[in-house]
């Protein structure tokens, strides 16, 4: 069957949006048809970002980091200056003049586990420079040595299991998942439109493919539903 997976946004109770992964498959039809004909089952998990920041010389040598990125990796922040940035991520052997962005793995204090994480270097700029000193790591945007400026990022989630009809109406869930991810009641979260919990869920089921797409707010009316959309697309 048709899959589609993405990253949106969803709402919780309080109305606080935060970031989601999302992977749907529409099972077959049924030869009956009706309502129940063309369930869509989604998985969603919910993301938790963790990010860090660190300044690189030119050879690839760490002149600074915030507590966040030397803690991921189970060093304090003064240990890691002056060491390898290629130590605790491999994928940095050689940096690339233009910078990259890289799905890697970084590892932890001697050679502990390794964590999938994703990393991105940049040469630095006036404006690099700036965030890294309005991050606390570097005392001045005059420090000298800085080549490049590095961004970690790691990602952790909660999945759980929804399925809808056609329509966008809700007809299973996982009760605690829903509870704890936003926090509502099974029984509260059966019958209502799918989009009162992820706003985007039938525009990235129309997708069909993998991307990004942004966050938006909760429609004050009922989201459109999934003919509704297909219509709207071919105007």
């Amino acid at each position: 069957g048709d899959a589609a997976t993405g990253t949106t946004g969803a709402t919780a109770a309080s109305a606080a949006m935060f970031p989601v992964s999302v992977w749907m498959r529409k099972l077959p039809a049924g030869g009956s048809g009706g309502a129940e004909s063309g369930r869509t089952m989604a998985v969603l998990e919910r993301v938790h970002r963790a990010e860090g920041l660190a300044a690189l010389d030119a050879t690839g040598n760490i002149v600074a980091c915030d507590q966040a990125f030397a803690l991921f990796h189970g060093y304090e922040g003064f240990e890691l200056v002056g060491q390898p940035v290629k130590a605790v991520l491999p994928a940095l052997v050689s940096l690339n003049p233009l910078g990259e962005t890289l799905q890697t793995t970084s590892h932890g204090r001697s050679g502990g586990a390794a964590c999938s994480c994703t990393v991105s270097y940049e040469p630095a700029t006036t404006a690099s420079l700036a965030r890294l000193v309005e991050a606390d790591v570097l005392p001045d945007q005059g420090s000298s040595g800085v080549a490049f400026v590095c961004h970690l990022y790691v990602f952790a989630g909660l999945s759980g299991l929804v399925s809808f009809r056609p329509d966008g109406t809700i007809v299973g869930c996982n009760d605690s998942f829903v509870l704890f991810m936003f926090g509502k009641t099974q029984d509260g979260v059966i019958g209502s439109h799918v989009g009162t919990l992820v706003p985007d869920m039938l525009a990235l089921l129309l997708k069909g493919g993998s991307g990004v797409i942004s966050n938006v707010p909760v429609a004050a009316s009922p989201p459109p539903t999934l003919r509704q959309q297909q219509q709207q697309q071919r105007q």
